[in-house]
């Protein structure tokens, strides 16, 4: 949630205790009563409007020479692993963490797919493959983590992205929001 919504939602639960408690202190139970309704109205388009813009959250949990392990929340549920190139890998790149817009995205390699406009870069997209070398900059999607030949992988990654992209098949943008949850401590 923006900061912006988030102090949005604290000052109208703010004003709105204050007039229940003038309500109640006349005793005017029933104003008291529509003023919670219309509080509560307030709140809920706010959060409505938020979890509407943002349908993807990837949220890196750890991080290793082998890339950085996540986990992906689609439309406010848990949905599955996810795999990116760590951010000191020399050859290749991390999405910055943030909020960024992607756009359904057709290529020779990738028919479609959903690319992550990151900027000064393209074709950064979300797509089926097992470890870091399957990506320079991209996000692998896969049911969970494991490991392909002693390396970090991430597993069943053909049928997941399959999932992911039925479950967003009548959306043709959406924003996506990238955050880092490892300490420095546990980063190699």
């Amino acid at each position: 949630m923006s900061k912006y919504n988030f102090r949005n939602l604290c000052s109208i639960f703010s004003y709105s205790v204050e007039r229940i408690e003038e309500c109640l202190e006349k005793g005017d139970s029933g104003r008291a009563l529509l003023q919670c309704q219309e509080a509560l109205a307030s709140i809920k388009k706010i959060i409505l409007k938020e979890s509407l813009r943002t349908v993807v959250k990837v949220v890196r949990l750890e991080q290793t020479e082998q890339g950085a392990l996540g986990a992906m929340i689609l439309f406010n549920e848990l949905f599955c692993s996810t795999l990116e190139p760590d951010n000191k890998d020399p050859k290749r790149n991390q999405i910055p963490e943030g909020v960024y817009q992607c756009k359904r995205f057709q290529g020779a390699k990738f028919k479609d797919t959903f690319e992550i406009i990151v900027p000064n870069h393209t074709a950064v997209l979300f797509h089926a493959g097992n470890v870091e070398g399957n990506t320079t900059m991209c996000v692998l999607l896969g049911q969970y983590p494991g490991k392909l030949k002693e390396e970090r992988s991430v597993l069943n990654s053909g049928l997941t992205f399959k999932l992911f992209m039925n479950r967003l098949f009548n959306k043709q943008s959406f924003e996506a929001e990238f955050i880092d949850f490892y300490s420095e401590e546990g980063e190699n």
